[in-house]
């Protein structure tokens, strides 16, 4: 109704009842502008450069270990992936686990669930299936980094932890021991995908400092606030960190060549120049320098 009518059909007495104005359509610049500014606000692929450096696409699906039944395949992305410190040093006690990648793909097929079976609520010709599922996935796309957080049980780590857990994590990850990804062509298995640890983040009570691999001076890198230092070797590295009580808490593996070539390049998603530069201008090469680029 308009205002006159509005107004008729007020009680005698009472207050008009307001009517709000139209609202005028945004015009194509505003819509424009809106739209973006959504786009600064949401990380959307493929012209992030954390999506074109440290994310994975994968397919994940559960599958019983008792029947072997399996559920729908759901797809999923992720940049960061959890370790738990205290179960890899508890895999590490047995002498034929030295590399992380064998401590990671035991912890994974050794991983609790508590995942019903698909079949646990329908009747299937054995009927309804009482056992548990373990978590599978197929890796559409490997990142340039892949990032691992380590998880301590507490921030005072005695000395031997910290010994041996840097002794594992210094060694090549092979990520085709830690998802299903796909063979190449002619191929019935998957070719390695190897990493190597070119930085880590590492801390002490509240204070955070980084170590960085230069391929460019062939060492590694101290960054402390506003100071960096030459510390040399891993061992060196390792000493210190064992010295000062530095536990790690963030690490970054990057892809050696061959693994850019087969695996990365040939599944990432095409992301601007900027996004491009910005992914380049993280690699390192890793800490064996294999790698052509160098952070510092």
């Amino acid at each position: 109704a308009g205002t006159a009518d509005a107004r008729a059909a007020a009680a005698p007495g009472s207050a008009p009842v307001p009517v709000a104005p139209p609202v005028a359509a945004p015009s194509e610049a505003q819509a424009a502008a809106e739209e973006d500014s959504f786009h600064d606000l949401v990380c959307l692929p493929p012209g992030c450069p954390s999506h074109a450096v440290f994310g994975y696409e994968f397919f994940q699906w559960n599958v019983c270990a008792r029947c072997h039944s399996s559920s729908e395949p759901v797809p999923g992305r992720d940049f960061v992936y959890r370790l738990y410190v205290s179960e890899v040093q508890d895999v590490a006690r047995d002498p034929r686990i030295r590399e992380l990648s064998s401590a990671i793909s035991v912890l994974e097929a050794r991983a609790p669930r508590r995942i019903k079976c698909p079949l646990a609520t329908e009747d299937g010709p054995g009927g309804r299936c009482p056992g548990e599922c373990r978590v599978q996935r197929f890796c559409l796309s490997l990142p340039r980094v892949f990032a691992i957080s380590l998880v301590w049980a507490t921030d005072r780590a005695r000395a031997e932890e910290l010994r041996a857990t840097l002794s594992m994590l210094h060694q090549d990850l092979d990520l085709a021991r830690l998802f299903d990804v796909p063979p190449a062509e002619g191929e019935r298995r998957a070719p390695p995908a190897r990493y190597r640890l070119s930085g880590m983040i590492v801390f002490y009570g509240r204070h955070y400092m980084a170590f960085i691999f230069s391929a460019r001076l062939s060492k590694w890198l101290l960054f402390d606030d506003g100071t960096i230092k030459v510390v040399g070797s891993f061992a060196a590295v390792a000493d210190r960190c064992v010295r000062g009580h530095l536990q790690p808490t963030m690490l970054f593996y990057e892809a050696l060549p061959a693994t850019l070539e087969r695996y990365v390049a040939k599944h990432a998603h095409a992301v601007s120049p900027a996004a491009e530069s910005a992914a380049g201008a993280g690699t390192t090469g890793g800490a064996g320098g294999d790698g052509s680029r160098a952070a510092a």
